[in-house]
């Protein structure tokens, strides 16, 4: 599992709202990342949104593929609310502007589509949706604190 913030869109929050994604990736044999899960926390009442497993996978040495294993289930954990269509957003975050770490950046290149959805592209390697500020792995580290 890895942490990251978002910063992003939200109602009625505006443009200043802010998520805390959690995301378990999964490195393939093949060069590939497959997300098998993203939960997103609403940083203002602490609401726990569990986003549908994609059912597409990156593949790092170039373009994307479908993975056998597509489930689509939409439901929500800690009060936030299930719905078993999937074109139904789960949370109040509608748009994801850029999303970081304690070591990277990445800005959302996708077009208009909601967060919350399994059509959302959650793989930050894949340079076709997320941009990455430092393209280096030791690059920021120049911007650490002594």
């Amino acid at each position: 599992w890895s942490t990251f913030i978002a910063m992003g869109k939200g109602i009625p929050d505006g443009e200043n709202s802010m998520y805390v994604v959690r995301r378990h990736a999964v490195l393939k044999a093949n060069g590939g990342v497959l997300v098998q899960n993203v939960i997103l926390y609403d940083a203002c009442n602490g609401l726990a949104f569990s986003v549908p497993e994609q059912s597409n996978h990156f593949n790092m040495n170039g373009g994307g593929g479908v993975d056998g294993n597509s489930n689509n289930h939409n439901h929500a954990s800690s009060g936030g609310v299930g719905n078993s269509d999937v074109s139904v957003p789960l949370c109040n975050l509608i748009d994801i502007s850029i999303v970081y770490n304690q070591t990277q950046i990445y800005a959302n290149l996708q077009g208009a589509i909601h967060p919350s959805l399994a059509s959302f592209n959650w793989e930050f390697e894949n340079r076709q949706c997320w941009k990455p500020l430092f393209q280096s792995k030791g690059r920021h580290k120049r911007f650490e604190s002594a």
